[in-house]
């Protein structure tokens, strides 16, 4: 990896990223209704998906059901965010109640973010391992859940130490020229920058592919969010899903 700084170029504005959040997220119906999410296992979306500005006022920007949620229930989800203003400190509790006959019983959220500039730490840190690209044999045996993986997710970089992978990056959803980052570091070889060595490593090959890295991830997920800042992405959205 280089250890000059990158600056991504402007293709989409944040009014444009936050247009194509969904599209990138899931498989929709011709209604805009959720399907699946937009991985090759195609696994079953929330009952709902709302996209807010981020840093967050509670504005919703873009929203959708999914397909199988009732006619109702949606009328009522679109009343609850049509006044968001009096539901901005309780809002993900609304629209679980709204949604409890579907099953909800939780909601989740957290930042959608793009790559600003490759900050120099996550360059500096570059020359302290060796990267590659992935391959069965060096994700056994500590990633060897990301196996699997290989087939479908590209561009997909691993850390190695001693000929194990030791931290992953690869591409979870891809869409209109956008990539979203799925990154594992192994439990033992976390706290010591793998995660970061791995996205900026991803981000790279991203970028030579014409491509427009974003960042995904919850509020709750503090390491990970932690990588996001060191490797330079800032917020552009907020997700919040009920399920």
């Amino acid at each position: 990896m280089s250890t000059c700084q990158h600056r991504v170029p402007t293709r989409l504005s944040d009014g444009e990223l936050l247009a194509a959040r969904l599209d990138l997220g899931y498989l929709r119906a011709a209604d805009g209704a959720l399907l699946a999410t937009n991985e090759w296992e195609r696994r079953p979306p929330p009952l709902l998906h709302v996209v807010r500005r981020a840093p967050s006022d509670g504005a919703p920007i873009d929203w959708a059901c999914r397909h199988d949620v009732p006619e109702a229930q949606r009328v009522a989800v679109a009343e609850v965010l049509g006044a968001w203003q009096q539901h901005a400190d309780r809002l993900g509790d609304e629209l679980i109640a709204v949604l409890r006959p579907s099953g909800a019983s939780r909601y989740w959220g957290g930042p959608a973010a793009r790559l600003k500039t490759m900050t120099a730490e996550a360059a500096a840190l570059a020359p302290l391992f060796r990267v590659l690209p992935a391959c069965e044999s060096l994700l056994q045996p500590l990633l060897a859940d990301w196996v699997p993986d290989l087939e479908h997710r590209h561009p997909m970089l691993a850390v190695v130490v001693e000929g194990r992978a030791v931290a992953v990056c690869a591409t979870v959803r891809d869409a209109h020229g956008l990539h979203e980052a799925g990154v594992e570091t192994a439990p033992e070889w976390r706290r010591r920058g793998c995660g970061v060595i791995a996205v900026a490593a991803w981000v790279q090959a991203v970028l030579a592919g014409g491509a427009r890295p974003l960042y995904t991830t919850t509020w709750d997920n503090r390491a990970s969010l932690a990588v996001a800042r060191r490797c330079g992405f800032v917020p552009f959205a907020e997700d919040l899903c009920v399920g």
